[in-house]
């Protein structure tokens, strides 16, 4: 570990609580008891989650560590052609539009939102939804939550990934250990009456933009177009809260069981 990962690892000794106690400085939280185990090796990740007994199940460790190493900052002169080629004349758009709902199907926007998806593989249309109608779905997603009709993702794991023996979906509930799926979430239909914003407000705004880019035109780039011509059917919405009480955070996958389907 050392020789691979000598720039994002450091090595504490348990019996030596000044270094344990300046090594967890920034993470109070996490349980000492669990740090300092005789004859057990325990990682402690720059998010405030840690895993146990990595001597004999260091697959966590080495995700992460190899996680580090292939992160890296955004481009600068990437994000400020970004933002010179599409954010900046986009928002114009909207602006000219005075923000009306729906601005985006303006054939100009269409123009931008389909360039970028086939040069940058996504759009980010900042605006896709008026104020009122997106904190609408905020607050109903809140309900959910404080009503407790949320439910973690690692409790709908495969039987295979939750009896891993590195315990990737923290079986115990052990506080702030490391987990794949630490998302907190509730699928919604159009017809849903805990959340009728979403079939109200975005479920129809998000079909009309995916209608636009499938029909084309002159405005749409033809390889939009053909990638889309299949997208006929939409999942429901998935309402997720990843919780900074656990550290959670979203874990970078595919969906291996039915990712081959999806086109969006």
């Amino acid at each position: 570990l050392d020789h691979a990962f000598r720039d994002r690892l450091r090595f504490v000794h348990y019996n030596d609580h000044r270094d344990v106690c300046e090594a967890l400085k920034d993470h109070s939280h996490i349980p000492l008891d669990e740090m300092c185990l005789p004859s057990n090796m325990t990682a402690v990740f720059p998010s405030g989650c840690w895993i146990g007994a990595c001597q004999h199940h260091p697959k966590v460790l080495l995700y992460e560590l190899k996680y580090m190493g292939c992160v890296r900052q955004a481009n600068p002169e990437r994000m400020i052609a970004d933002e010179h080629e599409f954010h900046r004349p986009l928002q114009a758009i909207r602006w000219e539009l005075n923000n009306a709902p729906w601005w985006w199907l303006d054939w100009r926007a269409l123009q931008l939102i389909s360039v970028s998806l086939e040069q940058r593989k996504h759009a980010l249309i900042d605006g896709f939804l008026p104020d009122v109608q997106w904190r609408a779905i905020y607050s109903e997603a809140l309900r959910l939550e404080a009503t407790g009709q949320m439910e973690p993702g690692r409790r709908k794991g495969t039987s295979h990934i939750t009896d891993d023996d590195a315990d990737l979906m923290n079986r115990s509930d052990k506080l702030y250990q490391w987990t794949m799926l630490d998302d907190n979430m509730a699928y919604c239909g159009d017809a849903d009456e805990r959340a009728p914003s979403i079939g109200k407000f975005d479920a129809p705004a998000r079909d009309a933009l995916v209608n636009a880019l499938k029909e084309g035109g002159n405005q749409i780039h033809p390889a939009v177009t053909a990638r889309l011509s299949r997208t006929d059917l939409r999942e429901k919405a998935m309402v997720t809260i990843y919780r900074a009480s656990t550290r959670g955070r979203y874990q970078q996958h595919v969906d291996s069981h039915d990712a081959k389907f999806r086109q969006l």
